[in-house]
């Protein structure tokens, strides 16, 4: 099945172009928020294809970079290995390789070294946003530390 992404704009709204037809239909995108990113279409010309919303606000690029994490509120923050699988401006995705019980909403500094030619250090403090076994989805707190650095890399 043909599969197409529509991209949300500023108003909370999505322009979903058919690919067969080129018909264009702007819809709503609220009702999908926190629920389906993926449905299926059927449209006028009869044909059937899948919508993927496009929710993030930013660039991520995927990458493959190892690193270090502690949890800030621990009593004895203990640094832990971590695979980063994909980074953007404002946050990061990384899979735990030492495992630790963390919660949604936990503070933790990462720390890796980006793969280019500079090899910047990256050091942030971040909040977890996400879960999925041991994978996590974390936002930076600190957006204007290392910006410079992590927009070059994200262009490369």
């Amino acid at each position: 099945m043909e599969m197409i992404t529509a991209h949300i704009l500023k108003d909370d709204f999505a322009v979903i172009c058919c690919p067969f037809c080129g018909l264009r239909k702007r819809v709503p995108a609220h009702k999908f928020r926190n629920t389906k990113h993926k449905i299926t279409v059927r449209c006028q010309c009869k044909k059937r294809f899948e919508v993927q919303f496009n929710f993030r606000k930013n660039y991520r690029k995927n990458i493959a970079i190892d690193g270090v994490f502690m949890t800030v509120s621990s009593d004895v923050p203990t640094e832990r290995m971590m695979h980063i699988s994909d980074l953007s401006r404002t946050g990061l995705y990384f899979k735990m390789i030492d495992t630790v019980v963390v919660k949604q909403g936990d503070e933790l500094v990462v720390r890796f070294n980006l793969d280019d030619t500079r090899q910047a250090l990256i050091e942030k403090r971040v909040v977890v946003k996400l879960i999925n076994d041991n994978f996590l989805g974390c936002e930076f707190t600190e957006l204007d530390l290392y910006e410079k650095e992590l927009g070059f890399y994200l262009l490369t």
